[in-house]
């Protein structure tokens, strides 16, 4: 939480530099009215911070899938007898599932007149590893 409110802090600050302007801006335009340490970390906080809301909601996602099983045989369940079981998950929602799909992978290159990052440095930064991979 405290990574998306330093996002929305400096989101207000690039909004309110942006404002003034009417047409498009070009890069080097962008820069030059933001600055290139506001253009580069708006740019990595915001990419860095998708990237990781799509990893959460997958990893959320498969520990409720996962979770019963690997309780189940880490539990001695005779001893919960009529009490209680294990809670399983599931659900089908077409807005839930939606939310599965990750947002379309950006062209890592494209961070480098930002960021200063190569295409490499950018594709792990902002590429999160799965604990089922």
């Amino acid at each position: 939480m405290g990574l998306l409110r330093f996002r929305n802090e400096l989101s207000e600050q690039v909004k309110e530099k942006i404002s003034n302007y009417e047409e498009t801006l070009s890069l080097g335009q962008t820069q030059l009215i933001l600055g290139k340490k506001l253009c580069a970390g708006y740019v990595d906080i915001t990419e860095y911070s998708i990237s990781l809301i799509d990893h959460l909601i997958i990893e959320f996602h498969h520990f409720l899938l996962e979770f019963p099983a690997i309780a189940t045989s880490n539990i001695e369940l005779n001893r919960v007898r009529e009490w209680g079981s294990i809670p399983t998950y599931e659900n089908k929602q077409k807005a839930y599932l939606k939310c599965l799909k990750p947002t379309i992978t950006p062209n890592f290159s494209k961070f480098f007149p930002y960021t200063g990052m190569s295409e490499e440095e950018a594709k792990v930064r902002y590429t999160f590893k799965s604990w089922l991979n």
